[in-house]
């Protein structure tokens, strides 16, 4: 199949070797980081409704920004946060984090403080997967997770 020239996501290129749909390198809106976007529409070409969700992420708004940060610190506060304490500076692990790459955060935005990138956002159909390099934790993903276009998960993927 040909690819697909969009006029703000550039070149839609499909993967010869998978069923994947990939633009370059764009900027995500207000995250600020640079990341591909995948879309994962099957055998066909990808429909208008992933185009325009591949275009909404593109063009992040700062509100939509605030909004992803809630959900994660949510899941910072309440689980990742207490799962990784107890290996801070550990030896047994291969890169632990240190006591200040988990600090307590009480605000949305101050989640970004431990945050260095982003990977691919990946959307396949009403699914879309937000992750992301986080400072305490380079081998495992911060993920947050829509399904249907309703929060499915947040949570340390990898």
């Amino acid at each position: 199949m040909d690819p697909i020239i969009h006029p703000e996501l550039g070149s839609i290129t499909p993967d010869a070797h998978s069923q994947e749909w990939r633009t370059e390198p764009l900027k995500m809106g207000a995250f600020g980081y640079t990341a591909r976007i995948l879309i994962w529409p099957g055998r066909r070409k990808p429909s208008d409704e992933e185009i325009a969700a591949a275009v909404k992420i593109h063009q992040a708004s700062p509100e939509y920004r605030t909004e992803i940060a809630g959900h994660m610190l949510k899941a910072y506060q309440e689980s990742i946060r207490s799962e990784y304490l107890p290996i801070v500076d550990n030896p047994r692990y291969k890169n632990p984090p240190k006591a200040s790459d988990l600090p307590e955060i009480h605000e949305p935005n101050g989640i970004w403080n431990l945050i260095t990138g982003m990977n691919p956002v990946v959307i396949e159909g009403e699914n879309l997967n937000l992750s992301f390099i986080t400072i305490f934790d380079r081998e495992h993903e911060f993920v947050v997770r829509f399904e249907n276009n309703e929060l499915h998960e947040v949570m340390m993927d990898g």
